[in-house]
């Protein structure tokens, strides 16, 4: 069975997901925690429930969705794995802070492990799944979908006139 768990992250209230299994192996997604709270939160979760980290997911590129990358680099060893045309992007987190939040981050980032492509397959312990990319304006988003089991995790945006930055993880369950 597949588990998930949410945690709300940083001053943008952006939600990080450790979606796992009865494997115990987990993939945590867009982990945008911040302050220290936020990481304690996170790693007490995984270790008090005896999880193996084995993906950091990016769903996109912004800042507020990467800036706890460096924490699961440090904590657990993942290198984040996001879509090749995010590239330009997560290379700039720090300047996206500072555009959007007039917010100077000097802090080392996490290095990326990998960057993935529509259609990619990869597995969550048992669960096997792909990665789709879908339009949406004005950044491509993941989707990621395991038919057998019916799960879908969906990535998508939300604009409001302030912003076209905040961003959210859907998660859909039984479609």
């Amino acid at each position: 069975m597949l588990n998930i768990q949410r945690f709300t992250c940083n001053m943008l209230q952006e939600n990080c997901y450790v979606v796992y299994d009865e494997t115990k192996e987990c993939v945590i997604i867009d982990c945008g925690a911040f302050y220290p709270e936020e990481h304690q939160a996170i790693s007490r979760f995984i270790h008090d429930n005896k999880l193996t980290p084995v993906h950091l997911i990016a769903t996109h590129g912004h800042f507020d969705h990467n800036i706890g990358n460096d924490f699961i680099y440090k904590e657990f060893g993942l290198k984040v794995e996001l879509r090749i045309e995010d590239q330009s992007l997560i290379e700039n987190l720090a300047d996206q802070a500072s555009s959007m939040l007039g917010m100077l981050l000097q802090k080392e980032y996490a290095p990326v492990g990998h960057y993935f492509t529509d259609g990619e397959r990869w597995r969550l312990a048992t669960i096997p799944l792909r990665f789709f990319t879908r339009l949406a304006i004005p950044q491509d988003h993941v989707c990621s979908t395991a038919k057998k089991k019916r799960w879908r995790l969906r990535a998508t945006r939300y604009s409001n006139r302030v912003s076209d930055v905040l961003t959210s993880l859907a998660v859909a369950m039984r479609k």
